[in-house]
């Protein structure tokens, strides 16, 4: 027999009796009815019961909606409870409204009662709720001095209107007008806080609102800017200090409390007196009468300078701290010119101009006494032979003499025996080149020989062998009791050698870096071999011996690549052929400016043989070796001026009044450029690495490029001849030398660099590299970009003997570019240079290198730089015909005349 509930049961009973039951039904009760928004805001629903604990929870469920789309469901747990007095739950429940607006909360209950229960209303809630948007309170900061504009908003960007302070204060200078926005010049620095009363939508809304006023901006401008001091008469001398910015008049004196005199970056003196200026006037300034303490002359003196800088700083309290400065010149009196009266040259071991040294004597030291009067700027340069040891440059302006020194780093070479020519050459007054014949000293290296010197026998390489690209290995017969092997390379008929290596075996290789740098194709050269005993003396020495270099073009051995079209049928035939024949896929990349896929494959067979073969394949094109191109710059020189030839020759400063290259995009295919060199950080728009096996970095010969291109006019280091270009910097070159700026570059990383400089539109790609076989895949890329409109420079090569201008060079859509040097001549030699397009400054550039570096650089790579620069103005001037007018070799003499009517400036 089924039983039945306990509760059921009573339930029954009770409704016989009395017929009907009523139960409490649901409350609503909300903390806030206007909020704004992100506020969460309490609902408490009471649910009620009947107070008797035979009656069950009156619903099932309680549905709520609270209006903006978000639902919940409440189970019910009411019942009479244990007590049997009945009972009401209670329920709290939070919600927060993102967005402004009125919203209808709906509290629903699901009825479980029978008919004859009554629920006493409501059974369904409503409340209505308002959200409203607060002023926003992320006013923007300002800054002491600069104009200031902030409108008010709500946090949704709706506008507000009738604002009103109702405490606090607004920055001074600053005021809030009638349609919420607060406008004015800040002429106090601190952080500000005040309540603003604001209507939004109808109603008012209150908010604390902070500005913070940072300091300003402090230029001092000092007039004159420069101090002509004759003498060391260093009284008497006026100088203004006019404050440029702030352009408002600010309630604050600001005090120097000493001036200080620098030179070379440190200080040498100081003028101890304060120097105030009110800021709370119109134009504000100050003037002093300042004094140059005698051990500034002192120190301009041993420094061989004559120019310091006189430096005010200012510590303000509204404002940035601030500089003032002014230069200091001092010249002789009554001097005029610097002329040089008489050189005396003579080694500093004897006094006199003759000395026969040992081998390998470090020590030798010359010396040259310079007699002169007048005052001005000498350069020159220490030179043995025919090649130059140091650049020198000294401020010249007291005194009648002044003894210079060869440097101890390099030293004089005394590693050869044989007779050497020391001179010191003197460049700058001209004059002297014309009236001074420039003394020489001569000394002697003598090598000690034994008694008995054996017969050396040299056995490779064999005489008149010749050499395929590169030097083998040099071996030779033993001495006994040799210590060490001097091997010296000769050119052909060489009294001297051009180089010398050093063995302690009898053999030697020359590292692939040497022979690049040392060993040109298509020369003879000739070699010998001195062996040295313990004392340093020869006790052996072979004959000369003849060997050459083949004047073959240089590719990546066991390396080939061709083009397919960029489509499945190309792919299809990729796989074909490396499957028929002995290839291996090291590369594989698209070129977009040809529509094809470049394969780079590397190979067991014989190379040129292998490449005829493959032209025959039906769908193969451009089938070649993988050459090897060079940068065509030379060695890195000493950095002892302090001042651009290119700058002297162009007069930048007058053509960046009226042109500097801006929005104009130069490609640089070349070595790595130094990304965060300050010359250069600015200009970079984009960097690409397409050498395989080494990841991005900066290099001296692609940072020397773009410096000449495009340094900055920043107050650092040096400025380039277009400093507002862009530059896209696309490393397809790697350097051969941490210390020189040679690089070495292949085919398919030079396509791959032109591909993305015409992808991305560039105006102008500079190559500076080279090599001496035209290359069909490069043309073909240069064809391609030529004809969108870019514009290609690259050099025509830096070998003295050359006859024909170097690849890409001699391609008809590039810009060829030679060089001359500062006397004229013709870089690399007149034959070559009378056949390029044009003709650049080529020889002791100043430009940057690696490490917010600066170095003088030589060769026709930085010469088609300069070019670059050049066009980079043209184009910004509307030169649309790049040719028209740009000067060819035979006008050096007019260069810069030539130059300015390109760009159109006469």
């Amino acid at each position: 027999m089924k039983t039945i509930p306990r509760k059921s049961l009573l339930l029954v009973l009770f409704l016989m009796f009395f017929g009907v039951l009523q139960v409490h039904a649901i409350t609503l009760t909300v903390d806030q009815q206007s909020a704004p928004t992100g506020t969460a805001i309490s609902f408490t629903i009471v649910v009620g019961g009947t107070g008797l604990d035979i009656v069950p929870e009156p619903f099932h469920y309680i549905n709520v909606d609270f209006g903006d789309g978000v639902t919940t469901q409440i189970k019910s747990n009411v019942d009479g409870g244990p007590s049997g007095d009945g009972a009401f739950e209670t329920y709290v429940l939070t919600h927060t409204y993102k967005k402004a607006g009125r919203y209808r909360v709906k509290i629903d209950g699901v009825e479980r009662y029978p008919a004859d229960i009554q629920l006493v209303p409501p059974r369904k809630v409503r409340q209505i709720i308002e959200i409203y948007s607060p002023l926003a309170d992320d006013l923007r900061d300002g800054i002491v001095g600069e104009e200031y504009e902030e409108r008010l908003r709500t946090t949704d960007g709706g506008r507000v209107s009738n604002p009103r302070l109702r405490s606090g204060k607004l920055p001074p200078g600053l005021e809030l007008d009638r349609y919420g926005t607060i406008t004015g010049i800040p002429s106090r620095r601190g952080t500000f806080r005040f309540t603003v009363d604001a209507m939004v939508n109808g109603s008012s809304r209150t908010r604390e609102l902070e500005i913070v006023i940072n300091p300003g901006n402090l230029q001092i401008k000092v007039v004159p800017e420069t101090l002509a001091i004759t003498g060391q008469r260093g009284g008497g001398h006026k100088v203004t200090f006019n404050v440029v910015q702030p352009t408002i008049a600010v309630n604050e004196t600001i005090r120097s409390n000493r001036g200080e005199f620098l030179l070379g970056g440190q200080v040498v003196g100081s003028y101890n007196r304060p120097l105030t200026i009110n800021l709370n006037q119109q134009n504000p300034s100050a003037t002093e009468t300042i004094t140059v303490p005698p051990r500034v002359f002192q120190a301009m003196q041993k420094a061989g300078s004559n120019r310091v800088h006189y430096v005010r700083s200012f510590r303000p309290y509204n404002f940035r701290p601030g500089k003032a400065e002014a230069k200091v010149t001092v010249r002789t009196p009554a001097s005029g010119e610097l002329r040089i009266t008489k050189m005396r040259l003579y080694f500093e071991q004897n006094n006199r101009s003759l000395i026969v040294v040992e081998r390998n004597e470090r020590n030798l030291t010359g010396a040259v006494d310079i007699h002169y009067n007048g005052t001005g700027l000498l350069k020159g340069y220490w030179q043995v032979g025919d090649r130059k040891l140091q650049h020198i440059q000294k401020h010249l302006f007291y005194g009648k003499v002044i003894t210079l020194k060869t440097p101890r780093v390099p030293p004089l070479p005394t590693y050869s025996e044989g007779a050497y020519r020391l001179q010191f050459i003197v460049t700058e007054p001209e004059t002297a080149r014309v009236k001074i014949d420039f003394p020489e000293a001569l000394y002697h290296v003598e090598v000690k020989r034994a008694v008995v010197v054996t017969a050396i026998q040299l056995q490779t390489p064999k005489k008149h062998d010749e050499f395929n690209d590169t030097v083998d290995l040099f071996s030779w017969s033993e001495v006994k009791g040799a210590k060490t092997y001097a091997v010296e390379f000769f050119e052909q008929d060489a009294e001297k050698p051009f180089f010398i290596a050093y063995s302690k075996v009898p053999s030697y290789s020359l590292p692939p870096k040497l022979q690049t740098m040392k060993f040109k194709a298509g020369r003879s050269y000739e070699w010998q071999v001195k062996a040295y005993n313990a004392e340093e003396i020869v006790n052996g020495e072979s004959e000369k011996r003849v060997f050459s270099v083949s004047d073959q073009t240089s590719f990546i051995p066991g390396q080939v690549l061709f083009l397919v079209n960029n489509d499945s049928e190309g792919e299809v035939l990729i796989k074909s052929v490396v499957g028929q024949y002995p290839l291996q896929i090291l590369e594989q990349a698209p070129l977009a400016a040809l529509d094809q896929i470049m394969v780079v494959c590397s190979t067991d067979a014989d190379v040129p043989g292998l490449i005829t073969d493959l032209q025959l394949e039906e769908g193969l094109k451009m089938v070649q070796p993988n050459y090897v191109f060079s940068t065509l710059g030379d060695a890195v020189n000493d950095p002892l001026r302090s001042m651009q030839q290119i700058d002297d020759i162009l007069d930048l400063d007058r053509i960046h009044r009226q042109l500097t290259g801006k929005d104009v995009l130069v490609a640089i295919i070349d070595t790595g450029i130094d990304l965060d060199h300050l010359d250069l950080g600015h200009a970079i728009r984009d960097y690409r690495n397409f050498v395989s096996d080494s990841d991005y970095v900066g290099e001296i010969h692609g940072t020397a490029v773009a410096g000449i291109i495009a340094a900055a006019s920043n107050d650092f280091g040096i400025l380039g001849i277009a400093p507002d270009v862009h530059v896209l910097a696309l490393r397809a070159c790697s350097q051969n030398s941490k210390k020189q700026p040679a690089g070495v570059c292949v085919s398919g990383a030079i396509a791959k660099a032109i591909d993305a400089a015409i992808t991305a539109r560039a105006d102008i790609v500079n190559m500076s590299l080279g090599t001496t076989a035209r290359d069909s895949l490069i043309a073909s890329l240069i064809r391609a970009g030529s004809n969108s409109g870019l514009l290609f420079t690259a050099p025509v090569g830096n070998d003295p003997d050359a006859r024909e201008l170097s690849f890409p060079a001699s391609d008809p859509h590039v810009t060829s570019v030679a060089g001359f040097d500062s006397s004229g001549k013709p870089l690399p030699n007149e034959t070559v240079a009378l056949n390029a397009d044009v003709v650049a400054p080529g020889a002791n550039l100043f430009s940057a290198i690696p490490g917010n570096k600066h170095n003088f650089v030589d060769g026709t790579s930085f010469a088609t730089a300069a070019v670059s620069g050049i066009l980079a103005l043209g184009l910004e001037a509307g030169n649309n015909d790049m040719m028209n007018g740009f000067p060819a070799f035979n006008m050096v003499a007019t260069w810069k005349e030539s130059v300015s009517t390109f760009i159109g400036m006469k």
